[in-house]
């Protein structure tokens, strides 16, 4: 499986994380379309970026806070 594969697999699985995150928070809590959508957003980004890492990167020597802040940045 190439690299470039499993990036876009990651992206694929964010987006459809978001989607279904969005529409969860929408349906079943009293939350607003703009506190719903940031919650979704942070949810997918966290996700992918769990996903690169193991999948598409390689191993980094920064610690994980720092890596994450570069990923979301």
């Amino acid at each position: 499986m190439g690299r470039l594969f499993r990036f876009v697999l990651a992206g694929g699985i964010g987006f459809a994380a978001d989607a279904a995150a969005l529409w969860l928070l929408l349906s079943l809590t009293p939350l607003g379309p703009l506190i719903a959508r940031v919650l979704s957003i942070g949810f997918a980004l966290t996700l992918t970026w769990q996903l690169n890492r193991h999948l598409t990167f390689a191993p980094s020597r920064r610690g994980m806070a720092q890596e994450g802040a570069r990923y979301g940045g």
